[in-house]
């Protein structure tokens, strides 16, 4: 059939009887004239039009860039307050609730979403202005606005808006891309930074535009038309089980449903730090058996017991179980019985019992099945008729279920044993006729019983006794009940708004904890403060929690001020989807766009992300003066591993954000105070002090200090307690406030503690740290004197003196004598030496060497004194004890090259030493001069150790095999060496300098050898943490496998271009090598056999440019966890 319609058409929209249209000339709508609607804009026309049957109502934009609600009038309307006949050219009614301020508020799209009671607008500037429907009568007032996620141009042009059946998540669909939303504000997924030419080349046009797009399948499969092709494309969606099926369990056991199965998240009963990370094997995923697809399609409804044992899922008809540790489901055997009844009003476990509100042949039932029997026609174990439809049914506390119906009635029924069978018994219900005006916006819904009520209550009363809490629309109302004149009355009131959803903590699941034990501290007080009696909930921009409900419970019935107590605001960064109380985390996921060019299809998948929320609880206790409640809740959640993470978290927010402060808080008002009184009743406190002290500028110090002992008597307190590496951190402290005869004083102290602890590792750092501190090696004897016996220095022989053994890398442990004597005199002869000495670890054992052997660590020209490189066969290693500048002074003629076999330099002065195409760590000699930031490592007793941002300029001077001079420095020293301020005036490195022209960017001194800008160096290793760790490996892991999609085929040279080494290759060959090495440290996968990233890593390890740079693996390896410590502890 063809309709013509001769005025023009500027929208139609098809209901379920009639189509109407919206005509251009004369403008109209349905034979009614805009201009006789007094309630329409002056000469506009209706561009777009939508109508939402739950709700009964339709949306109007205009060409003005107006939005309106309308509603269609019966026939004989007539106005409440007119005396007027009815008009029967009068058909519809409606507000304008959308009024655009400038060009771009102008509405192009309108949607309405049933679930929530709200009013989408996308305007012309992309972003979508959200309306809270509250009546039919105009009052629409502004809720949020759900802004885009790139800029205008980056979008283009709104092209479509869709809500998802359930409500809870927005699309929207634009010229250049797509984006969605949950229902007030949180940004999910996004198109806008995918890489156009991989979509391109896979031809995926739904990643570059979109035309139109429907939700089908219960919000689980989004269907798309891309702008510039024919295709439809059909994007799998996952979402909360929360979604379909508000209850307790599933919203502390988190599960995401897609179109065909469901995940369990299984970290709860996990290790702390396991349950926190982002491994894929924490999800536990189970196949919707394909014949209860085949006939049910779409799910519905999944529900998830409390122990995270079994999951239920409902389609159009019937159901399934699961249980996870089997990972075997059940389903009717019989198509009749499947096909008798739908899940109407949700399920929920009770123990092993699935319980389900259902319609059967125009009843309503409550059905209880065993997950031990077959499921069949007559399977249930109790069957219990209701009266009306079920909203939605709960479990709440140890065996009791809420039901609440359509006739606004809440039941509450008990589960009772009879038989060896089990059945509900109703013990009590409450009518809320007035109160809850649509029952079917009712979302969730609990309660919340006194305490006398829980431990010697009769059941039968708790309805007369409980608090109830209503989620309707996006309105959290509470009932607070009270008896007046023997007739029970409830108080309501609003207590939030925009809620997406919300948890009781009175709801945990019993089984995650011993229900005896939680009564116990409900009677005797001991449960303060361990926020078993908080509740939370998430407004689409941050997570919000009371950490206690009774002051919001008095606060209800006037016992104390109406005013609500302040909510403790969590910021995230990412969608939450439970609180995991035990273990102080919020859970969430964020979705990531996977785009690869060994595949022909891009993916979204989704990581797991936390939260540790205990910070922002303390840290909101102590802002209002609750200093007692803050060290219960501490002191409970001690047992944490992360528990000094949290504390300092805390330490270092507030910390920041006082010395940011403008103006600086008076001592009476500031929190810092408060925070380190707190910090001071944990055996962690200096430890944390510390920590917060390496990662925060130097600046903030003295802020921190104003509130703390001084560092000498913090230096004191951990050497009391054994903190031996706690004190060495104050030590940097004391230096860096410029008490250097306090310093210097308290390492010789502390290094004598270390000796006689045996803790070499830090005797290594302390004594590179005197040395930077006195240049003559005084300080250092001193510190030796003091541990040494008074005899020892005066031995006659060398070998006779007192020594340690230290354990080193390529060549086993290193014999160091302790204070020997004569060390300036021989230290000079060696010096003086003007021809090569070759020293095999044979030769050191006999005479003569074998005499100044244990003096090898006192001298710094040994050539291969930090060389780590078995194959090059330098076996004479030093722990390089004396660290001073290299390099020729100024005006110091340059000495020969020697040969590339050359085992020692030439002859030098006792303060310089120069060096050419040396295969050694240390470096290889220069066109300029060249500062390796090694100093820091040296001084933490780092041993061939470099960073890679610098060691990438060295690889690149040895390909190009130009001359150059390597020099190294101390960045704790003052003053700074005059050459390297000349190169670089702040003292920094990597530096160099040729001639009258320098540099200290290490991509510019590489584009200066190379005449090109390098890729962008990962710094992975620079993580401070575990957590912090494992998503910059991901994110390494990720730039390196498109790194490698980016190089030459392998057939035509193993290298990023082929058979020569490039500017990407040496830009790349550090930290490749490096990461390549990282298996025994963090678990990191070894590049897969025959694989381009394999074939390219072998190339880089037996080059020679780059082999000449690197040290041994096995020093990698044991150096790794001190380089991420170290990397904690720079400070600038």
């Amino acid at each position: 059939m063809v309709i013509k319609v001769d005025a023009g058409i500027e929208s139609a929209l098809a209901l379920d009887d009639e189509l109407v249209v919206a005509t251009r000339k004369p403008a109209a709508v349905h034979t009614e004239l805009l201009s006789r609607m007094i309630w329409v804009g002056k000469k506009v026309t209706v561009k777009e039009m939508t109508h939402d049957r739950p709700m009964n109502l339709s949306t109007w934009v205009t060409s003005d860039g107006r939005a309106y609600a309308v509603q269609r009038l019966t026939h004989g309307y007539q106005e409440s307050n007119s005396n007027e006949p009815p008009d029967p050219k009068k058909l519809f009614k409606g507000y304008c609730f959308h009024t655009p301020q400038n060009d771009q508020e102008r509405a192009i799209r309108c949607v309405v979403n049933a679930r929530f009671s709200l009013i989408a607008v996308g305007c012309a500037d992309g972003n979508i202005r959200v309306y809270s429907a509250r009546d039919y009568s105009g009052n629409i007032p502004a809720s949020h606005v759900h802004a885009i996620p790139a800029s205008v141009a980056t979008c283009g042009r709104l092209t479509t808006l869709s809500y998802s059946p359930d409500g809870y998540c927005l699309f929207a669909g634009f010229e250049k891309g797509w984006a969605t939303w949950s229902v007030y504000g949180k940004p999910l997924g996004n198109t806008f930074h995918a890489d156009h030419a991989i979509s391109a080349t896979n031809a995926e046009e739904w990643l570059s535009g979109i035309l139109e797009a429907v939700w089908i399948g219960g919000a689980c499969d989004l269907l798309l038309a891309s702008r510039s092709h024919e295709a439809l494309w059909l994007l799998e969606m996952a979402r909360s089980a929360v979604t379909g099926c508000y209850n307790p369990a599933n919203l502390f056991r988190t599960v995401l449903q897609s179109a065909s199965s469901v995940m369990v998240y299984r970290g709860y009963d996990l290790p702390d730090l396991t349950s926190i990370s982002a491994e894929p094997s924490l999800w536990h995923t189970a196949r919707i058996p394909a014949t209860y697809l085949l006939n049910q399609w779409p799910i519905r409804c999944t529900a998830i017991s409390a122990d995270g044992r079994y999951v239920a899922v409902a389609g159009k008809r019937g159901l399934a179980h699961y249980s996870v540790n089997s990972g075997r489901w059940k389903t009717f055997a019989n198509e009749v019985a499947e096909n008798e009844f739908q899940v109407r009003g949700g399920m929920c476990w009770y123990q092993n019992i699935l319980v389900a509100a259902v319609e059967a042949n125009r009843s309503f039932e409550l059905r209880l099945y065993s997950r031990e029997a077959a499921l069949d026609g007559g399977s249930a174990a109790y069957v219990q008729e209701m009266a009306a439809p079920v909203v939605l049914i709960t479990s709440t506390g140890e065996d009791s279920l809420l039901v609440y119906t359509y006739d606004n009635l809440l039941y509450h029924f008990i589960f009772a044993p009879v038989s060896g069978s089990i059945k509900l018994i109703e013990v009590g219900h409450i009518a809320f006729h007035g109160i809850v005006r649509s029952p079917a916006r009712v979302r969730g819904l609990s309660w919340i019983l006194p305490e006398h009520q829980l431990l010697e209550g009769d059941p039968s009363q708790d309805v007369a006794h409980a608090s109830v809490l209503f989620l309707v629309d996006g309105k959290l109302v509470l009932l607070r009940p009270s008896v007046s004149e023997g007739n029970l009355k409830y108080d309501m009131r609003v207590i939030a708004h925009n809620v997406e959803y919300y948890l009781s903590m009175r709801d945990r699941p019993h089984t995650l904890e011993a229900a005896p034990q939680r009564l116990i501290q409900a009677a005797t007080g001991a449960g303060a403060g361990n926020l078993e009696d908080s509740l939370w909930l998430f407004d689409g921009g941050e997570l919000k929690a009371w950490p206690d409900m009774e002051p919001v419970m008095k606060a209800i019935s006037g016992e104390l001020s109406r005013e609500l107590p302040a909510m403790v605001p969590i910021p995230i960064d990412f969608y939450p989807l439970s609180v995991l109380l035990p273990k102080a985390i919020v859970l969430g996921v964020e979705p990531d766009l996977i785009q690869r060019r060994d595949i022909s299809f891009s993916f979204f998948r989704f990581s797991i992300r936390t939260h540790l929320f205990l910070p922002d609880i303390l840290r909101f206790y102590l802002t209002s003066n609750k200093s007692g409640d803050a060290l219960r809740l501490a002191q409970h959640y001690e047992h944490l591993e992360y528990f000094a993470h949290a504390l300092e978290v805390l330490l270092h927010h507030v910390l920041d954000e006082e010395v940011d402060a403008s103006p600086t808080p008076a001592p009476e008002d500031a929190i810092l105070p408060r925070v380190l009184s707190l910090l001071s009743s944990f055996k962690q406190y200096l430890d944390i002090v510390v920590q917060c002290t390496r990662k925060t500028e130097v600046r903030s110090w003295r802020t921190l200090f104003a509130y703390l002992p001084p560092p000498q008597e913090l230096f004191e307190e951990s050497l009391q307690r054994g903190s031996l590496k706690t004190a060495g951190g104050y030590l940097l402290i004391l230096h860096t406030f410029d008490e250097l005869a306090t310093a210097s004083e308290q390492s010789v102290r502390l290094l004598s503690h270390a000796m006689r602890e045996e803790d070499w590792d830090l005797c290594k750092e302390l004594a590179r740290f005197l040395a930077a501190l006195d240049e003559t090696g005084d300080t250092l004897r001193e510190a030796m004197d003091m541990w040494l016996p008074a005899d020892a220095a005066k031995s006659g022989s060398l070998n006779a003196l007192p020594s340690v053994e230290l354990p080193h890398n390529a060549q086993g442990p290193v014999k160091i004598a302790l204070n020997p004597p004569d060390l300036d005199h021989w230290r000079q002869k060696l010096f003086d030496l003007d021809v090569p000495v070759i020293m095999t670890l044979d030769d050191s054992k006999q005479p003569p060497f074998s005499q100044i052997r244990n003096l090898l660590p006192y001298i710094d020209n040994i050539y291969s004194h930090r060389s780590t490189q078995p194959y090059k066969r330098k076996t004479a290693l030093t722990l390089y004890y004396d660290c001073r500048l290299k390099g020729r002074p100024a005006g110091t003629p340059k000495p020969p090259t020697p040969s590339a076999s050359a085992s020692a330099p030439c002859a030098h002065s006792t303060n310089a030493m120069s060096r050419s195409k040396s295969p050694s760590t240390s470096g290889a000699a220069a066109a300029g001069d060249i500062w390796e930031d090694e100093a820091l490592v040296e001084a933490l007793g780092w041993q061939g150790v470099q960073r890679e941002v610098e060691r990438r300029v060295w690889i690149a001077l040895e390909a190009k095999g130009l001359k150059y001079q390597y020099c190294e420095t101390y960045p704790l020293r003052r003053p700074k060496p005059r050459p390297l301020l000349e190169a670089n005036p702040r003292g920094l490195v990597p530096a160099i300098r040729v001639k009258d022209w320098a540099c200290s960017e290490s991509s510019i001194i590489l584009e200066y050898i190379n005449t090109k800008i390098v890729p962008a160096f990962c710094a992975v290793l620079s993580a401070t943490d575990d957590e912090a760790r494992q998503p910059a490996m991901d994110r390494l892991h990720r730039d390196m496998s498109q790194l490698v999609q980016d190089a030459a085929d392998e057939r035509a040279g193993p290298y990023f271009l082929g058979n020569d080494m490039c500017l990407v290759d040496v830009h790349l060959a550090p930290f490749a090598l490096r990461i390549s090495r990282l298996p025994p440290f963090k678990n990191w996968p070894l590049p897969t056999p025959e694989t381009r990233w394999k074939t390219w890593v072998k190339a880089l390890e037996e080059n020679e440019s780059v082999k000449g740079t690197m040290s041994g693996r096995a020093l990698y390896v044991q150096t790794m966890d001190d380089l991420v410590k170290g990397l904690q502890g720079m400070v600038e």
